[in-house]
């Protein structure tokens, strides 16, 4: 069973990005995941974009908005907030490293 992170991001270490992915902790490989069925015939129920006034619609019309009253929305380009993003956003800085048998609080305590 595939799993699938929660973040993606760098960790970096002076000069040296490595590509780093972020799991749940309490995911296992025991997990059981359904799919929903239409219980007269046992097929996989699908989930289709709709618009009320056009019908079906396909993935590369759809576009992302920021409803700030009741149904009115601004418009927001995905390249708008890539921008927005900070270099956090997509990395891990390390402070330091503990040497072994050392805790992180003795770590701060004797920097």
């Amino acid at each position: 069973m595939a799993f699938h992170s929660n973040w993606k991001g760098f960790m970096k270490l002076s000069l040296v990005s490595i590509p780093v992915k972020a799991y749940a902790a309490n995911q296992s490989s025991e997990e059981v995941c359904l799919n929903q069925l239409h219980a007269k015939c046992n097929n996989r129920i699908k989930y289709k974009k709709v618009c009320p006034v056009h019908g079906e619609v396909r993935n590369d019309e759809i576009i992302k908005g920021y409803e700030y009253s009741k149904s009115q929305y601004v418009t927001i380009d995905t390249d708008e907030l890539e921008k927005l993003r900070t270099e956090n956003d997509h990395s891990i800085q390390i402070d330091g490293f503990l040497k072994p048998g050392r805790t992180i609080t003795q770590m701060l305590l004797h920097r």
